[in-house]
């Protein structure tokens, strides 16, 4: 009987797991949530990088968003749903951009991506 309590437990935990990795990927409010925590905890930095560079795609923000936070290259590729080797390939890139662009903030934002 303990077995099936655990198996029963498991799948709610699975279930609710999935559901928050789904809003985490696809829910654009719920993002928003986190990009604003994001910001409340870090002196407004998703704010500055979305004022100071403006070129980056959308989900290169959420790919900053995600570094900030330290979440891994690993589970950032399931949020993102792509291999975590195109993660460190865009987490490269936007490191050059960072290190291109001209706001007073490149360090800041460089920090988070060192």
């Amino acid at each position: 009987m303990n077995l099936l309590i655990l198996r029963k437990a498991e799948t709610i935990f699975l279930s609710d797991f999935k559901n928050t990795l789904e809003k985490f990927s696809k829910d654009k409010q719920y993002y928003m949530q986190l990009e604003n925590t994001v910001n409340e905890y870090n002196d407004d930095v998703m704010l500055k990088l979305r004022n100071d560079i403006p070129g980056i795609k959308e989900s290169d923000y959420k790919l900053l968003c995600y570094i900030i936070i330290g979440f891994s290259n690993r589970f950032i590729s399931i949020l993102l749903d792509e291999k975590p080797q195109n993660i460190a390939t865009r987490k490269s890139r936007l490191r050059t951009k960072i290190i291109n662009c001209d706001s007073k903030n490149r360090d800041i934002f460089f920090e988070f991506l060192a």
